[in-house]
């Protein structure tokens, strides 16, 4: 490379690298470049005055641009209209750099990087950083950004950072849009870090994951993206995937914007896995929409605020902070049977002015609004909650609203205001609120509880077989309606039934009107236990019912005349 500056007089193609001066002043005049545009232990620089065009031809090259091995490798470029960089090199990216190596483009109007075998960004140690009006970075084999550090023989990081006043578009096709993996066993404590910052940003993978951090146990991975209105985020796979932090948060995501964030990803929208923490509109701004699972499992957690999801919400063994939250279900399949699951000691609290989780299903199973399960814990405290289920069913397919079950159990807890859980079961019984034995649920919360079964086989609209507290400020009506009411149920009409030893249903002092109401006439098939005819409540022996309400008050309602 020629140690020298040169100021343009006309516009040039550069065909030798040795050619190429250390420092250019474009003055006005474009670049073309089919050699690369390298810094290996020294600087170059190219200077414009906004108004030129910056070309780099990067088919058959080792790198399009690098800047490796030494804190003097530097590129930088700035002040250029647009830079529009190509091809397919021989290595692995258009843009690389490692160690303490920098590539800076500042201040450009249009960037693009466009390439259909080679990674587009890959910053391997060191920093990559753009600042241009709009960025487009697109390939179709491999990836769009990926931010790494392996075998690192120092402590030093590897950074991507990108400013846009517009928009920021990375696509793949096939693989991960942009990533960041820190691999490195040699040294603990080194960062990873991809930081985008734009107007609007799109994250595009036809067949992979749209972001991915992922830690491998050895440092820590960051990927941040805020954007002034709209973050888009559409994968094959997972929208989002984080897993394998070291400790707790070390494999991180963040995603922010001012209007609206728009995560899509046919297996999952988001994904975090072992001391993974992602966080989806920490600011509180944006609207969210999710299109596809959430899940935290083994120790990862995720925080999101106002989102409206359509998929299932999984939290097995991770933890969930939901704010202003609406699930949407359609429970399609036997196995795929819950909008909500929090198991294995998983936590999902759900707080803001509402909660609803609403199941509509087609499918001949047992849907479940909520399903607690091995020591799982969930936690209400929005203003409103609703639970509404609806189900077709089968033979032995309940229907529920909130099931608690398992042989540790689990707790729910209601700390909000109203409260609505309800089931409707078309083919077989509609038990809404179930405590299995072990299983814990309390409502304190400081409005009204309202729980409602209906279904043409059978309703019993409370079964505890553990602990259920009703401790809120308000009323409580417990309903269970047979439809259409002039036609008599093929199994129970209940409005609490508790048949093991040692449950306990608990309603204490603070409740005002305490209501059971039931529509529809029962039968009792020969003292069976799935069939026990109709009762307000009906206890088996050692189980306590403890009622300290301000009113109790039970109605059966039923036709004189019922068609058999």
């Amino acid at each position: 490379m020629a140690e020298n500056t040169v100021k343009l007089t006309s516009d040039t193609v550069y065909n030798v690298i040795g050619e190429i001066p250390t420092s250019i002043k474009m003055n006005g005049h474009n670049i073309i470049s089919n050699v690369m545009l390298n810094a290996d232990n020294a600087g170059l620089s190219i200077i414009g005055t906004d108004m030129e065009n910056l070309t780099i031809n990067g088919e058959g090259l080792q790198f399009a641009v690098a800047a490796q091995s030494s804190s003097n490798a530097k590129v930088l470029i700035s002040n250029v209209k647009k830079v529009d960089i190509t091809g397919n090199v021989t290595n692995d990216s258009l843009l690389h750099s490692n160690i303490n190596g920098a590539i800076i483009f500042d201040k450009v109007g249009l960037f693009n990087i466009t390439t259909e075998k080679s990674i587009g960004l890959h910053a391997q140690g060191g920093l990559i950083y753009i600042d241009a009006d709009a960025v487009s970075i697109k390939s179709k084999d491999e990836n769009a950004i990926w931010a790494q550090l392996s075998n690192c023989s120092g402590d030093y990081p590897s950074d991507v950072k990108i400013k846009s006043s517009g928009d920021i578009t990375l696509q793949s096709t096939s693989s991960t849009a942009v990533g960041a993996a820190n691999m490195d066993s040699n040294v603990t404590d080194n960062k990873v870090t991809v930081d985008l910052q734009g107007k609007n940003i799109y994250l595009i993978s036809e067949k992979s994951t749209g972001l991915l951090s992922n830690d491998f146990q050895t440092g820590k991975t960051s990927i941040i993206l805020n954007a002034d209105d709209v973050v888009n985020i559409k994968a094959g796979k997972n929208g989002i995937y984080a897993a394998n932090g070291r400790d707790k948060g070390d494999a991180f995501v963040s995603v922010d914007a001012g209007k609206e964030i728009n995560i899509t990803g046919v297996q999952n929208a988001i994904y975090a896995g072992s001391n993974a923490l992602v966080k989806i509109n920490d600011r509180g701004m944006a609207k969210v929409s999710l299109t596809g699972n959430v899940v935290a499992e083994n120790g990862g957690q995720i925080i999101v605020k106002n989102a409206d999801q359509i998929g299932a919400l999984k939290v097995d063994g991770g933890i969930y902070n939901g704010n202003n939250i609406s699930i949407k279900y359609s429970a399609p399949t036997l196995d795929d049977r819950t909008a909500v699951y929090v198991a294995n000691n998983g936590s999902a609290v759900f707080d803001g002015d509402k909660t609803e989780i609403i199941i509509n299903s087609q499918s001949e199973n047992d849907p479940r609004g909520v399903w607690v399960t091995s020591g799982g814990k969930v936690e209400f405290n929005a203003k409103e909650t609703v639970i509404d289920v609806t189900g077709v069913g089968g033979s032995s397919k309940w229907g529920f609203g909130l099931l608690l079950n398992g042989t540790v159990g689990g707790s729910a807890v209601f700390n909000g205001q109203n409260v609505a859980i309800k089931n409707y079961q078309d083919h077989y019984t509609s038990q809404t609120v179930t405590a299995k034995a072990g299983s814990e649920i309390t409502f304190n919360n400081t409005g009204n509880v309202l729980i409602s079964a209906k279904s043409p086989f059978g309703v019993t609209a409370v079964e505890n077989q553990g602990n259920i507290t009703f401790n809120n400020s308000g009323n409580v009506d417990i309903v269970g309606t047979i439809v259409p009411s002039n036609k008599s149920a093929q199994t129970n009409v209940v409005g609490i039934q508790s048949g093991s030893s040692g449950a306990e249903t608990v309603v204490t002092d603070k409740v005002k009107d305490f209501n059971i109401t039931l529509s529809g006439a029962g039968v009792d098939n020969d003292g069976t236990s799935y069939s026990t005819g109709t009762y307000g409540i009906i206890l088996d022996k050692d189980v306590k019912a403890l009622i300290n309400s301000a009113t109790l008050n039970i109605k059966a309602l039923s036709q004189q005349m019922v068609d058999f």
